[in-house]
């Protein structure tokens, strides 16, 4: 059988370091947790995350315009659907974008079970109605419309389907916007989803929780596959990664990793 691909991108500004940071964690997470399939960042550093390689791991350094403003932004968001360019889709079954602010506290592997074209991720109690969704919506579509928006951080493809599922998004993301269109790529993918006959499968609040921002209790995010961290300023979302990802991995009942810091 063909592995499954998890990819993220670790895409900075000039001088920063958050999503390579971000990045670490999350393939660290993704490794700790069992994931059996092939992982690939995308990153425009040279410097790799992991100085000595990881096994299924594999790093690509990718050109990109300058990370700054919002159109820099939008341009490292653009590589979600870029990215089919760097990897041959064929090589693998399943097909999984991850943002790089994401962690994995169980293993992921089965989010990728089940028969689906697409996997995707509502974000429960919103509105696709909200401006951060509904850019590519008609004026009907504001008023009769009642499902939840849909993240584009974590989303999920069928190889055979990945190559005209990617070159589709990027066709939307790349017309005008209807309406107010704050975060075009997930405007635009909430507009595939509407329009595409493929099956397709939501991802439960049990695989994907949102606990700095939809899931706020520890009991039920901590149960989830993954967390993804949206809301809050980057200092926050950082110092919350890094604490869930020490919580989960290196703590015991000795604290012998905090004990040997104190040190």
């Amino acid at each position: 059988m063909k592995p499954n691909l998890i990819y993220t991108t670790a895409l900075d500004a000039p001088g920063s370091s958050i999503y390579r940071n971000y990045a670490k964690l999350l393939v660290s997470s993704l490794l700790r947790t069992g994931f059996s399939g092939h992982i690939i960042v995308l990153r425009n550093h040279s410097r790799p995350l992991f100085l000595i390689g990881r096994e299924g791991v594999e790093e690509i350094e990718v050109e990109t315009e300058e990370i700054t403003g919002m159109e820099g932004i939008e341009h490292a968001w653009s590589w979600k659907y870029r990215a089919r360019h760097t990897f041959d889709a064929g090589l693998y079954d399943k097909i999984m974008f991850i943002d790089a602010d994401c962690l994995a506290l169980h293993n992921v592997d089965p989010l990728f079970e089940g028969e689906w074209d697409i996997r995707y991720h509502p974000e429960p109690g919103s509105r696709i109605q909200e401006d951060v969704f509904c850019g590519h919506l008609s004026d009907a579509e504001m008023q009769t419309l009642s499902t939840e928006g849909v993240n584009s951080g974590v989303l999920m493809v069928k190889s055979e389907h990945y190559p005209a599922v990617m070159e589709q998004w990027e066709a939307i993301d790349g017309s005008p916007p209807v309406q107010n269109d704050m975060c075009s790529d997930q405007a635009s993918w909430n507009r595939l989803l509407l329009d595409s006959r493929l099956r397709k499968q939501p991802l439960a609040r049990t695989e994907v929780a949102l606990p700095l921002h939809r899931d706020p209790v520890y009991q039920s995010y901590s149960r989830a596959n993954l967390v993804h961290l949206i809301g809050g300023s980057a200092r926050t979302k950082t110092e919350f990664a890094f604490g869930l990802f020490m919580g989960k991995f290196y703590t015991d009942p000795q604290s012998i990793f905090f004990n040997f810091l104190e040190i």
